[in-house]
């Protein structure tokens, strides 16, 4: 069972790494407003599952800081990628 959580776990993460990645890529000419929207979108996507856990009484999804980095490195790693190729 831990296998199959930990497999879960780390698929979540990559889904993270990649909105991150694209968003980074899409706006990262533009670099402090890819890093802005980076963020927003990463600690927004955990605030969202908060509140709708605190609205739905239950827990309906999870709340980790470490998808939030993950989102963030990703967007990282976008921004840096299209400014070495295209900057």
């Amino acid at each position: 069972m831990n296998k199959i959580k930990a497999l879960l776990m780390a698929k979540d993460k990559q889904m993270h790494a990649a909105v991150g990645l694209v968003l980074g890529l899409l706006l990262g000419l533009q670099v402090l407003l890819a890093l802005v929207a980076v963020i927003v979108v990463a600690v927004g996507k955990e605030l969202f599952d908060l509140l709708s856990n605190k609205m739905a009484g239950k827990k309906m999804h999870s709340v980790e800081l470490m998808d939030a980095v993950a989102t963030i490195v990703g967007g990282l790693v976008g921004i840096g990628a299209i400014n070495l190729l295209l900057g």
